[in-house]
């Protein structure tokens, strides 16, 4: 265990709810635990919320990511974590002045930024994707954001979180498929990978593209582009690929994960159309 000094809000991960529109000034918004949005969710239904608490992203690690249900409603999504349980923060990036973070880093999910989520709490009843729960009774609890900072909690608090270490980088997919015949000549080559990708790499300097038959014309000029998103890299060609070419695409040393594990040398062929 690696023990990590976090700092702790006075007020402890509530949510801070209103109407919409705004509470009149003589109004005061109601302060709950965040354990009362699961056992009451009916009565924050389309409200709007501001919750504070720590990132959890949805890291295989995280007991917080455990005990909900899955979410898979946007890219983005990513569990906020309170000392008795969590809620999932759905459709917007959580990233903004001075951070950056992925759903699906374990490295970010344990460090546990502080973020202050801005949204509409939403709930949605009979949720098909509930494990160990009658479908009639199953109920999704998300917040769907409206903005997101990082906040600087108050006090001290020493928290235990486990060493997590994941494992290298690798390819997942690829269009055109390794072998693959008959690829028409103006396509685009993707490539998928298993972990978010260090996006300040120049990706161009470490791909090689190739006609494989020694006495073949130069390749055309060609674009790379990652899509964080998406965990993918795209290369396009500023003019069609030679007909009846196999042609070798190489992942070269220097790509690394985003925190700084090496992907391996990777390469594959295919074959253009006549």
């Amino acid at each position: 265990m690696r023990r990590l000094r976090q700092c702790w809000l006075a007020a402890a991960l509530t949510l801070a709810v209103a109407t919409a529109p705004a509470l009149g000034a003589s109004q005061q918004p109601d302060v709950i635990a965040i354990r009362a949005l699961s056992a009451s969710p009916d009565q924050f239904a389309n409200r709007i919320v501001t919750v504070v608490g720590r990132f959890r992203g949805r890291s295989v690690f995280d007991d917080a990511s455990g005990i909900l249900p899955p979410l898979e409603k946007s890219p983005w999504d990513f569990v906020l974590r309170s000392n008795d349980g969590g809620v999932w923060i759905s459709g917007m990036r959580p990233r903004g002045d001075n951070f950056d973070l992925s759903p699906t880093s374990a490295v970010d999910a344990k460090i546990g930024r502080w973020l202050e989520v801005l949204g509409i709490v939403r709930v949605e009843k009979g949720w098909g994707k509930c494990t160990g729960t009658a479908k009639s009774s199953c109920t999704q609890i998300w917040i769907e954001a409206m903005s997101i900072r990082a906040v600087t909690p108050q006090g001290e608090v020493s928290v235990d979180i486990p060493a997590v270490r994941q494992d290298p980088p690798r390819v997942i997919f690829n269009d055109p498929l390794a072998g693959e015949t008959d690829v028409p000549v103006t396509t685009a080559i993707r490539v998928q990978f298993s972990r978010d990708m260090n996006e300040t790499a120049a990706f161009s300097n470490h791909v090689r593209v190739s006609y494989i038959a020694a006495a073949s014309p130069p390749l055309p000029k060609f674009a790379v582009t990652y899509q964080p998103a998406t965990r993918s890299m795209e290369i396009r060609f500023a003019a069609p690929l030679e007909r009846n070419r196999q042609v070798k695409v190489e992942l070269l040393e220097g790509l690394t994960s985003r925190d700084g594990q090496p992907l391996a040398p990777w390469s594959f062929s295919f074959t253009t159309g006549r």
